[in-house]
């Protein structure tokens, strides 16, 4: 089933102010995501984010630029070929590298986001499904003072412009997983799980 998202989220996502990077990167974001089906039956696994670069208010702008210009497919082409600027691993799992991340200050805190062109599994290219039309996917957290922060993993998003002009994306998944309890630190050096 298909949720729509408030546009406000794709748009302040990319041209929000950045705060301060050069001191900030590389950052790890560890915490644990939750997830409910619908028999409500609750799962968890640990998340951890890592973001090696900050990306700026130029290169925000420029994805928004392909986005509207040759649409999700372009934006997609281009995160394809993007330098990988962190990564994100769920669970056990191999790490899934991220392509744009930001940093975005608020009265009581930040919130960090992250994006990545999603894996697209073997069965979801074989049956050639419909979710195929959802390639992005999106990680978030809030942060307030000094707290652990929470937010959510939408693992697949389609995102374009409307008629009107309008930014927008939906959800593919009926519900986001919850990220919960996440602890931010610095990373000495770079390292890839």
């Amino acid at each position: 089933m298909i949720r729509r998202i408030p546009i406000a989220l794709l748009a302040t996502l990319m041209v929000a102010p950045a705060l301060a990077q050069s001191d900030k990167a590389p950052e790890r974001f560890q915490g644990n995501m939750v997830s409910m089906d619908n028999a409500g039956r609750r799962s968890t696994a640990f998340v951890v984010l890592q973001v090696d670069h900050w990306g700026t208010e130029e290169e925000a702008m420029a994805y928004l630029k392909i986005l509207k210009e040759k649409g999700q497919n372009g934006l997609l082409e281009t995160f394809y070929d993007a330098k990988e600027v962190g990564f994100v691993k769920v669970g056990d799992r191999l790490g899934y590298h991220i392509v744009f991340a930001r940093e975005i200050p608020t009265p009581d805190g930040r919130i960090v986001r992250a994006w990545t062109d999603r894996p697209i599994m073997f069965a979801e290219a074989m049956r050639n499904t419909r979710s195929r039309d959802y390639p992005f996917g999106v990680l978030e957290i809030k942060f307030v003072g000094d707290k652990k922060g929470e937010g959510t993993l939408t693992a697949a998003v389609q995102m374009g412009y409307d008629d009107k002009g309008q930014l927008g994306m939906e959800r593919w998944d009926t519900q986001p997983y919850k990220v919960l309890n996440v602890k931010a630190e610095p990373v000495k050096e770079k390292k890839k799980d």
